[in-house]
């Protein structure tokens, strides 16, 4: 219900349906048994109702969307899973932690400025439920913890782009609780897979703000190369305050992303530097709605659209916002044969490709 009334849609996954996966853009671990102790290398001390059939469909769905940069929310047993799964150890038993009835209410920490921080709305405390016995021990290399129970037991942990492990029970509280059903929100928005892109061009002000509300834009990644303008309202200093005035974040990303790259940009598209770059613009738009910033208005004369190439290759839906009431979704989604019109007035620092080259279609 949880997941619904956040706007996704659940599939079951049962062991050896791999063909599902592809069309899955996040993966939700859930609770039940202990995890099998041999996968991290120990003896059982305590576990119990193991299912190796599951633990073994569930390691390799972790390390699948792991390695694919998919959203993953893990809950309860989900977090030990996604801990084991990525390296990390358990303790195999602890008191304190379920209740007579199978569950307890108790008080947890949060790690100030964490993601989890974030999705909570600033909470540094907030009552959640327990009904379990095993807990993250040794927390796996890519995680981090950024939650405590009041004695010390890991109840949370995070990763880059989306991916959070939750000891409590989120879709057992979320009604009537905004914090607890944001992680939720959250989740499915990052499942979605969905970035912008915008020019500046000459918009003023007023119309660039209207925009960025009108689509609830959170960040702004700048790839201007030279993020500079005859505007002063889009020189990179100026726009960063009246973002952050605006209660948008602002990131410039003009070192990994910016064009006036030599060769040219589409060649620049196989370096290393830019699947680095690349990389760190999707675990932003993982967490927070982003939109890609450069100067020229329409997309396909900039480099941005090789940017978006990219994405859609990695299983994104790029939105290029070209007035408000006006996109194009997908990339390069002309009927074939068609190009796109080739008429666009370049404004400020943005690598602009030849107008009568034939653009490429997806």
């Amino acid at each position: 219900m949880a997941i619904r009334k956040a706007g996704g849609e659940a599939v079951i996954l049962l062991p050896g349906e791999e063909e599902k996966l592809k069309d899955l853009g996040g993966l939700l671990l859930s609770g039940g048994g202990d995890v099998n102790p041999r996968f991290y290398g120990e003896e059982n001390k305590g576990s119990e109702d193991i299912d190796d059939e599951r633990d073994e469909w569930e390691l390799g769905l972790v390390k699948n969307f792991f390695q694919q940069g998919k959203a993953i929310l893990a809950i309860c047993r989900g977090v030990q899973m996604l801990n084991v799964a990525l390296g990390g150890t358990l303790c195999q038993h602890i008191e304190g932690h379920r209740g007579n009835n199978g569950e307890i209410e108790h008080k947890i920490r949060v790690k100030r400025g964490s993601f989890l921080f974030d999705i909570l709305g600033g909470c540094e405390e907030i009552m959640v439920n327990s009904s379990h016995h095993q807990a993250v021990k040794d927390v796996a290399p890519p995680l981090e913890e950024c939650a405590w129970s009041d004695d010390n037991i890991v109840e949370a942990v995070e990763g880059e782009g989306f991916v959070l492990g939750v000891q409590f029970h989120p879709e057992r509280i979320y009604e009537n609780n905004p914090p607890i059903f944001n992680i939720f929100k959250r989740f499915i928005q990052a499942s979605k897979r969905e970035i912008y892109t915008l020019g500046t061009s000459k918009r003023d002000w007023r119309e660039f703000l209207e925009i960025l509300t009108t689509f609830k834009i959170e960040t702004v990644v700048d790839v201007r190369r030279f993020p500079s303008s005859q505007f002063e309202w889009f020189k990179k200093d100026r726009l960063s305050a009246l973002l952050t005035e605006a209660g948008i974040s602002y990131i410039w990303m003009g070192e990994e992303l910016g064009g006036y790259r030599s060769p040219n940009y589409e060649a620049y598209t196989q370096t290393a530097e830019f699947a680095q770059g690349l990389q760190r613009l999707q675990h932003i738009a993982l967490r927070k709605k982003a939109v890609i910033l450069c100067a020229e208005a329409l997309f396909w004369r900039c480099h941005r659209r090789f940017i978006a190439q990219a994405l859609k290759q990695k299983d994104w839906q790029v939105i290029h916002i070209i007035e408000r009431n006006k996109l194009i979704s997908e990339v390069y989604n002309s009927p074939k044969g068609q190009r796109h019109p080739p008429t666009a007035e370049a404004s400020d620092a943005c690598q602009v490709e030849d107008e009568n080259k034939q653009l490429p279609l997806l």
